[in-house]
């Protein structure tokens, strides 16, 4: 009787057709329930697809087309799209195309560096305030409080003024101005996490703080870090991408997507070659579109009431 019987607990994540049918009913994991969800999920479906030929393209791509992105070449200046150059080329008859694939190897590079910096400090504040508690967890909270007040995009532009642009500048600038979101989401797991009764029975057993907040707490706390962590990146690429644009960012003549649509400006505007910032643009537009779109799938998912909805 025990065997056969389906735990209250265990209902939300069983398929209703099989119930209908009689069937024995089959219970899956929470992280299982939650790819379902996600691939039911058609917009998060399409940005990961949208997604993935961009990474793929962009890191395959110059392998393929072994043109070099700074070559110049007077005789090609400013031509329009075509079958030798499908994207045109610019005011040095360089090669759109190319360009924007190895542009997109440095926009795309920042991203996920700014947001494994971020996390990492992220998550290790918000451990450490939400499994301490009392006087340490308020110092934490107010200093994330301090960051939140400060207007972001300028303190990035006055730390990139003054130290100068670089790689690792533009990543822990941005970084240092990220991590505060990640780190109230995992206190506000933890506080709710420390609580209950597996971590009061690790306690009991002789387990170490360290161990409990790596093998129990940190663990469940993974999905709202995940969905913070995916939609801070388009965050952190729109951030790269306006500092090239306003010449702070990676300088002449290597290419990001920002750095190029700053380049075209004065073509657009003076000649009308529209193709020098309208395929960077688009480049810039369908990463930071699909990445939301991922992330808000991702939050339907790793979420349970978003999951609910899903079912009914």
């Amino acid at each position: 009787m025990k065997e056969s019987r389906v735990r209250t607990s265990e209902i939300p994540i069983l398929e209703h057709e099989e119930l209908a049918k009689g069937a024995r009913p089959v219970v899956r994991s929470p992280w299982q329930n939650a790819f379902r969800h996600f691939f039911r999920h058609r917009l998060a479906v399409f940005g990961l697809v949208v997604l993935i030929l961009i990474g793929l393209s962009v890191a395959i791509g110059p392998l393929l087309i072994r043109t070099d992105p700074n070559r110049i070449v007077f005789s090609q200046m400013n031509k329009p799209p075509s079958l030798q150059h499908p994207m045109g080329t610019d005011e040095l008859g360089r090669d759109q195309l190319v360009r924007i694939l190895y542009g997109g190897r440095t926009t795309l590079m920042v991203g996920l560096a700014c947001i494994m910096v971020s996390v990492t400090l992220g998550v290790t504040l918000g451990s450490i305030a939400g499994y301490s508690g009392g006087m340490i967890d308020n110092g934490i909270m107010r200093l994330v409080d301090v960051f939140y007040s400060l207007p972001s995009l300028f303190v990035v532009i006055i730390l990139m003024t003054l130290i100068g642009p670089g790689f690792w500048t533009i990543v822990i600038s941005i970084s240092i101005l990220r991590w505060m979101t990640t780190s109230r989401l995992v206190r506000a797991c933890f506080l709710s996490l420390k609580e209950r009764e597996f971590v009061t029975a690790s306690h009991a057993l002789g387990m170490s703080n360290t161990g409990i907040v790596l093998r129990h707490l940190l663990p469940n706390s993974i999905g709202p870090v995940i969905v913070s962590a995916t939609l801070n990146i388009a965050g952190a690429i729109l951030t790269e991408s306006t500092l090239s644009f306003l010449g702070l960012g990676f300088q002449p003549p290597q290419a990001t997507w920002g750095r190029m649509l700053l380049e075209a400006t004065k073509a657009v505007i003076q000649y009308g070659q529209w193709w020098r910032v309208f395929f960077p643009g688009l480049m810039l537009f369908l990463t930071i579109l699909s990445i939301n779109f991922i992330g808000d799938g991702l939050r339907d998912a790793l979420d349970p009431a978003g999951m609910t909805s899903h079912r009914n």
